[in-house]
């Protein structure tokens, strides 16, 4: 890894930031607890489930959050108000006291030491990622997340990459952006012709950077 080139660094955040499999079965247990004792409230429980597979679908890519609300209450039968309360608290809002025992934390500290030696760091992520941010204690610059700013397309989106590297100040080649999809993060990257590297990969990069020194 060519280090001294970089001028700042794209980073998605599920995935990226944190082990999604450790925050999955933590939250998961909290589901089960919850849910098993209120059988009456299951159709939230399929609400989370519909929310995340029509995100998936081609069709709903460029649908709004309020959209999607509106589409999962007309098939499980409840107030989109209630679906969309349903959403903001088991995805947005109750995982965040849990992140940080699901964060990599030798990425969190490298962004941050990468930061305050005045390298850009840039978020990108297709859900709200300013509280994620807040509880994992990343330091950034901007924040590009679907929903917000303007931002109505997910991943890849050429408009959002091109946006990106216009407000960022930076060029294509000293950038790098780091994801863990190669369907949504690496095509993101090579539309916009910005070096690309696999979580895995950079957390492998900074450990030998690191032992290195």
């Amino acid at each position: 890894m060519e280090w001294s080139r970089l001028n700042g660094y794209i980073l998605d955040v599920d995935g990226t930031l944190y082990s999604q499999r450790t925050m999955r079965l933590k939250m998961l247990g909290r589901l089960l607890r919850f849910f098993c004792i209120r059988p009456y409230r299951l159709r939230e429980l399929f609400a989370l489930y519909l929310f995340r597979k029509l995100r998936e679908k081609q069709e709903w890519k460029a649908a709004s959050f309020e959209a999607l609300y509106r589409e999962i209450g007309e098939r499980l039968f409840l107030p989109a108000e209630r679906v969309e309360t349903c959403i903001r608290r088991w995805m947005f809002e109750s995982p965040l006291d849990i992140l940080s025992a699901s964060a990599y934390r030798d990425v969190i500290s490298f962004v941050n030491a990468q930061h305050r030696a005045k390298k850009r760091i840039i978020i990108y992520s297709d859900y709200p990622a300013v509280e994620k941010l807040r509880a994992l204690g990343l330091e950034y610059d901007a924040v590009f997340a679907f929903g917000e700013n303007g931002i109505g397309e997910q991943k890849p989106s050429l408009n959002t990459m091109r946006r990106i590297l216009s407000e960022s100040g930076c060029t294509p080649e000293k950038l790098l952006y780091v994801g863990d999809r190669d369907d949504r993060d690496r095509p993101s990257a090579e539309m916009a012709h910005i070096p690309y590297c696999d979580i895995k990969q950079f957390r492998k990069a900074i450990r030998e950077k690191s032992a290195a020194v």
